[in-house]
Parts: C-alpha cells; structure tokens; sequence
C-alpha cells in the first residue's frame, strides 16, 4: 500500500479518510450530494474548501478518478485503490462477542518480498486494525482464533508463502501479554471492536 494511503486510513477525523470510506461504501458521489448529504455524519459539516481540497488532494494523488455525469462530475475510487480498500475489508474476524480464552497463543510471522511491499504493508495495517500486538520484528500476537478472512486476503495477495500463523500455548513473558489482553486463563476475553 502507498505510504500516504496508509496514512489517510490511519487518521480516521480527516475529510479524506471519509471520503474514501464513502467511496468505498457507495461507489462514486459528486462533491455537492457529499457536502449537503454525507458529510453530515462525520462529525458535522465540514467547510466546503475542505471538501474541495480534500476531494482535489485524493485526485491528485492517483486515489480517485472522476468523469461527467448528467452535467455533474462524480469521484470514484481508482481501481487498484478500490481493491486494496476492499482487501483490508476482507481481513477481520468474524466473531466479535465475548467467548472463553482457550489458553492458546495465535502468532503471525510474515516475510514479505520487497516487490510485494504493498501487500506487506495492508497486511500489516489490517493486523493493527484487529488489535494484534506487535510482539518482535515481523511477528503480531493474538489470544484469537484467525477467521477464515485473514486466510482468503493471504491467499488473494499471493502471501501464502510468506505468512506463517503458529499457535502455542506457551510464551515467553507471558504474564505481560496476558495483561496486555486483560485476560487469565478460563477468563472471558472480549474482541476488540474494528472501526
């Protein structure tokens, strides 16, 4: 994923993140239905330069395509932009509600080439996104069970080889990271929710 995409998706306040999430939701929109109409959600109307400027940005930048439509010029996510947004969609889990820890450890070691950087990068971002821990260099934990999504997105992006999930029931410091998860074993762990 470009560093300045990943960017946009990690500040979840700003005009060009809603923009792109509409985008993503609704397929294309014209400037003047998004600031009469969307905006208002997203924490009250914004200025309507910051609509331009934020729409005027995105363009610039490659992220959105626009063409005529009945006499209005309508946005719309560029196509690899669209798949990548749709692929980091994909990575969730299922599950969301409170269960029983089983006791066991989920980590995820990845070794992505440098000519498959983008993936590694959307890889990287969905595991934060699912609140997995960054337990050492290229290595995410988790007390979750992995749903069948993480696995679709690894085998669409062409990672299965570079993707390894180990489970344990064992880690070293352990004590740490079941505080960090606020669990005990035979506990309820609750999900963290994915916004």
């Amino acid at each position: 994923m470009k560093r300045k995409l990943k960017e946009i998706l990690g500040k979840t306040g700003t005009i060009t993140y809603y923009i792109m999430d509409f985008l993503l939701k609704a397929g294309e929109v014209s400037l003047d239905i998004f600031i009469d109409n969307v905006s208002r959600p997203y924490g009250g109307r914004p200025r309507k330069q910051s609509v331009y400027n934020g729409f005027a940005r995105l363009k610039k930048r490659g992220y959105l395509t626009s063409s005529l439509s009945e006499g209005r010029v309508v946005y719309r996510l560029a196509e690899t932009v669209r798949k990548e947004l749709a692929a980091i969609q994909k990575i969730k889990l299922k599950n969301l509600r409170a269960e029983t820890w089983d006791g066991r450890w989920r980590l995820v070691s990845f070794d992505v080439p440098e000519k498959q950087k983008k993936h590694r990068d959307v890889l990287r971002y969905r595991l934060k996104r699912l609140g997995l821990a960054h337990f050492q260099h290229s290595i995410w934990l988790t007390p979750y069970k992995l749903g069948e999504d993480f696995y679709e997105i690894v085998k669409e992006c062409g990672l299965k080889d570079c993707v390894l999930v180990i489970e344990s029931d064992k880690l070293p410091q352990e004590a740490k990271w079941t505080e960090h998860f606020n669990i005990r074993p035979n506990s309820h762990v609750t999900r963290p929710r994915i916004k």
